[in-house]
């Protein structure tokens, strides 16, 4: 599924992602500017060629990062080359209560893959923010908030 840029507010609840494959996101690409929120889903086995094997969201650039929500949903056995679960980029990320399980990524971030977007709360990241990637069963605390 595919969201245009500047669509404003998603929200997803209840869904199952299985088997979707894309260039970028597997099962969702999400265009800069919009807002997404996913609760209670269930992504397993997407494939993206390239970014986010489940999920790939462009927050945009420039501007303050715009926010995605992952609450209770569960990433299995998903796969691109950047992100196996998710790939981000400009994007403030929240992650509570989701569970990342054998997912893949070739060049990084198996879980979960942030590139830029440092948010104007955080002036002691390392390295002026640039990328952060988050392996299955591991926590990050910037720029993913975990709970």
């Amino acid at each position: 599924m595919a969201v245009e840029d500047g669509a404003g507010a998603v929200r997803i609840n209840r869904c199952r992602f299985e088997r979707n494959r894309g260039s970028d996101g597997g099962a969702l690409a999400v265009g800069p500017g919009v807002r997404l929120r996913v609760e209670s889903s269930l992504f397993l086995s997407n494939r993206a060629e390239v970014h986010g094997g489940a999920i790939f969201h462009r927050g945009g650039r420039g501007a303050s990062p715009v926010p995605l929500e992952v609450l209770d949903s569960t990433f299995r056995l998903n796969s691109a080359q950047f992100g196996g679960g998710i790939e981000t980029y400009y994007t403030r990320v929240r992650v509570a209560r989701s569970a990342f399980v054998a997912n893949h990524a070739q060049f990084g971030g198996t879980a979960l893959r942030v590139y830029g977007g440092c948010p104007a709360d955080c002036c002691d990241c390392p390295r002026g923010c640039p990328c952060h990637e988050v392996s299955d069963g591991l926590v990050s605390r910037w720029p993913v908030h975990v709970e």
